[in-house]
């Protein structure tokens, strides 16, 4: 059997991530509640299983827009109208994947090389 090839430099000396750090040591806690990952601590209610299982059904599985789903930015962007009394298009609604994505592009809109605090 061939050795398995060392890992490039840069690779080796990249630091532990310390959210999963964080994340295993919870883990281990008995009684801790792990909000570091972003998964649910309780069983997904049956609507939304049967929203994914339908979805699969019809294999609606491909990549969505960049943006997101029209349908959904839409209704985020309805949402946000009938609860802060503002008007906002869907073209100003970005769906993400998670907390970490969202201020990522959050930050890359507002904040260039030159901000100072």
């Amino acid at each position: 059997m061939a050795p398995m090839p060392e890992l490039a430099a840069h690779v080796r000396e990249v630091p532990v991530n310390q959210i999963r750090e964080i994340t295993e040591a919870a883990w281990s806690t008995p009684g801790a509640i792990v909000l570091s990952i972003g998964e649910p601590g309780f069983a997904l209610p049956r609507h939304i299983l049967d929203a994914g299982i339908a979805c699969l059904d019809r294999d609606e599985t491909n990549y969505t827009p960049n943006a997101g789903i029209p349908a959904l930015r839409e209704a985020f962007a309805d949402r946000f109208r009938a609860h802060n009394h503002v008007d906002i298009g869907a073209e100003r609604v970005y769906v993400v994947d998670g907390a970490q994505q969202g201020l990522h592009f959050a930050m890359s809109l507002l904040l260039s090389p030159a901000t100072r605090s």
